[in-house]
């Protein structure tokens, strides 16, 4: 089964809540699906689960929907090999399964915590991405 977290309420956090759901289907060829093990609540969900963040703050392919909004990075396991990965997606990452492109989910090493491994893509994207700028450094994991 599938699912995902969401405000019931817009603007209460108090509302936040499991919804059952059915599994996204479509899959681009170079994408991997991973079970969620773990998935960080940031400041940008914070925001847009109490409506301090205007709707236009989202993909614009996101916007007015009523879908899974939230979460940045997760952590789990891909579907299939069992590889321990951490991820980030643009929305979609607090749910139980997640479907992305191969370049934006890394090797958890094996010295780390998959809780741990959660907190560190949102950060490793934004202290890495000026620092590659002009670069092809989508390294990614091999499937």
């Amino acid at each position: 089964s599938f699912a995902y977290v969401d405000t019931l309420t817009r603007g209460d956090l108090s509302s936040l809540s499991w919804i059952q759901a059915f599994s996204p289907t479509t899959k681009a060829a170079n994408s991997l699906t991973c079970e969620v093990s773990y998935a960080s609540l940031n400041f940008r969900d914070i925001m847009i689960a109490t409506g301090k963040l205007p709707p236009d703050a989202l993909p614009m392919e996101l916007q007015g929907s009523n879908d899974c909004v939230l979460g940045l990075e997760y952590s789990g396991h891909v579907v299939g090999s069992g590889k321990r990965v951490m991820g980030i997606l643009p929305v979609k990452a607090l749910a139980t399964r997640v479907t992305t492109e191969q370049e934006f989910m890394w090797e958890v090493p094996e010295s780390w915590s998959l809780e741990a491994a959660a907190s560190v893509p949102v950060v490793t994207a934004l202290l890495t991405t000026p620092l590659s700028a002009g670069e092809d450094s989508a390294a990614g994991i091999a499937s």
